[in-house]
């Protein structure tokens, strides 16, 4: 979605998810002439085994590899923080091509306290789980190391998904209010921002044509930091009950 023309080459990184890699090459080549060339590199980011198979430098690179679990965070600390917190990814580019590609992180509301709603950028930040923690913890470190890069809070994302291990709550959702085998708890004082997964997209693309267009991304000096959310504010219950009426389902289970 981020290429424009059949020049452009785009890569992507993967841990081991070869059959939706597989998936999304063969795509590619029966979408015909248009789009870009993808090249695939199984990557792992705790140790930064694979990194080096990258030979082309890079313009863009966007890092949305995380553990977002928050339970897991807890009970595997060491294993949480080594994706989390991109040290491997961030002294490949240092290393290889002197720190030139854009970089942009995506981090979480999650590194906000949330006792009220819509925080600011510039607020201190305040996680409350493992997984904010880290997220916090990954700003500090690209701030340090790292000068050319822009970091996006990203509430919960929603769009089609694929056929994954772990389903995206959109779709968990789906599964299980559709299952029609049990009422399902949905907090009510938790509300996020959900945001559309191409709005990201067309996001990434502005980002991408002002890069090219200022390689030193002197737009975005003042501000490095963005909140990424969408138009709504929603509980997990009305999230649920806005899938059960457009599927459809009996909002009892909800």
């Amino acid at each position: 979605h981020l290429s424009r023309n059949r020049n452009d080459s785009v890569a992507f990184t993967y841990n081991s998810s070869l059959r939706i890699v597989q998936d999304l090459i063969r795509e590619a080549t029966l979408g015909g002439g248009e789009g870009a060339k993808l090249k695939a590199y199984q990557v792992d980011l705790c140790t930064g085994e694979g990194l080096d198979q990258i030979e082309e430098e890079p313009h863009l690179v966007i890092n949305t590899a995380a553990v977002s679990q928050p339970r897991v965070c807890e009970e595997k600390p060491e294993f949480a923080r080594s994706v989390n917190v991109p040290t491997k990814l961030i002294s490949h580019l240092r290393s290889t091509w002197e720190g030139r590609p854009t970089l942009v992180h995506f981090s979480t509301d999650h590194v906000y306290k949330g006792c009220r709603a819509f925080n600011k950028e510039t607020e201190v930040l305040e996680p409350v789980n493992a997984y904010g923690l880290l997220k916090k913890d990954a700003e500090d470190y690209l701030s340090n190391w790292y000068p050319k890069h822009l970091v996006f809070r990203s509430s919960i994302i929603y769009g089609p998904g694929r056929d994954v291990s772990r389903n995206l709550f959109l779709q968990w959702m789906d599964q299980a209010l559709g299952s029609n085998d049990q009422a399902i708890d949905f907090y009510q004082d938790e509300f996020r921002c959900p945001i559309y997964v191409m709005d990201i997209v067309k996001l990434m693309r502005i980002v991408l044509e002002q890069s090219e267009k200022d390689s030193t991304l002197e737009l975005f000096k003042a501000f490095k930091i963005f909140n990424l959310g969408g138009p709504t504010r929603l509980s997990r219950f009305e999230m649920a009950k806005m899938l059960c009426e457009h599927r459809s389902y009996s909002v009892s289970n909800c």
